[in-house]
């Protein structure tokens, strides 16, 4: 049987799966070592004799599964379960064991029990007990590797100078604004949250009719982009350029809209003075 505890690692869908059973029967222990490893050639089987040899090898790290006996002397699988869940609350555990008391089954499920497997005394169950470890893990890596992409994102987001943003089809609710939102539109974010139309309240009253006529036509479905003036609460005036998205289902109904406002100020100068130096130009031809 293999010792426990090694270095972590982040680890992603596809990856060997260690998997840690706990069990006070070294026969069971190296039985099941060999069906599990037999059965899938990605699963790895650490074994521990005790609760407190159990809780070691999860603080260690690298551990993908934990699979244990309800029945142990000293502390059983449950108080396992739950030292497990002080350190890691989404690690799977398994409890794998011959009792099926209704008393059991609630205790493991009032501690965070992520699946609960009856020993048969006849037959293998190496097959099942693979498949479950397999579906939970994976289960939990496509999850952190769906927290770690929007994680990245959510910074990307934040050090953007555009403002990002994302309201319901309607405009009348808005899912994700960036910090940016402030500096561009001189609201703070937290103005729009409370009021997603607070945002025209700035727009230059000339655009505010554009504008709105932009959001009607994304909202019915089809990609704009508009060019308006804000009013900032600083005095002075940017120009800026919207492009918004429209998000739809399977029946092409618009769910949401998606976009990104951007600084277009320095932009608009440069073309004014471009535009009045032809001008020039033009008087003296």
């Amino acid at each position: 049987m293999r010792s426990v505890g090694v270095v972590p690692r982040v680890q992603s869908v596809g990856d060997t799966i260690t998997v840690l059973y706990v069990n006070d029967d070294p026969d069971l222990l190296e039985l099941l070592v060999r069906g599990l490893e037999r059965e899938n050639e990605r699963l790895t089987v650490r074994t521990a004799l005790s609760a407190d040899e159990g809780i070691e090898a999860v603080r260690n790290g690298d551990v993908d599964c934990v699979l244990s006996d309800y029945h142990m002397p000293e502390r059983t699988g449950v108080a396992l379960l739950r030292d497990v869940r002080a350190v890691d609350a989404s690690l799977p555990f398994i409890m794998f064991t011959e009792t099926g008391s209704e008393v059991a089954a609630s205790e493991a499920i009032s501690a965070g029990v992520t699946d609960y497997i009856i020993q048969e005394p006849i037959g293998s169950q190496h097959a099942l007990v693979a498949r479950k470890v397999v579906s939970h893990v994976e289960r939990r890596r496509m999850e952190r590797s769906a927290a770690r992409a929007d994680e990245r994102l959510h910074e990307l987001a934040q050090t953007s100078n555009d403002v990002l943003w994302t309201f319901s089809a309607d405009w009348g609710e808005l899912l994700f604004v960036n910090a940016a939102y402030e500096d561009v539109f001189g609201q703070s974010p937290e103005t729009i949250r409370t009021d997603p139309s607070a945002f025209l309240d700035v727009v230059h009253d000339d655009d505010r009719d554009r504008v709105t006529l932009a959001m009607e036509r994304a909202s019915a479905g089809t990609a704009q982009q508009v060019e308006f003036r804000v009013d900032h609460a600083s005095g002075m005036q940017l120009w800026v350029e919207s492009h918004c998205k429209p998000v739809t289902d399977d029946d092409g109904t618009v769910q949401r809209v998606v976009g990104f406002t951007r600084d277009i100020t320095e932009r608009k100068t440069r073309e004014r003075d471009l535009a009045r130096k032809n001008e020039t130009l033009d008087q003296f031809t």
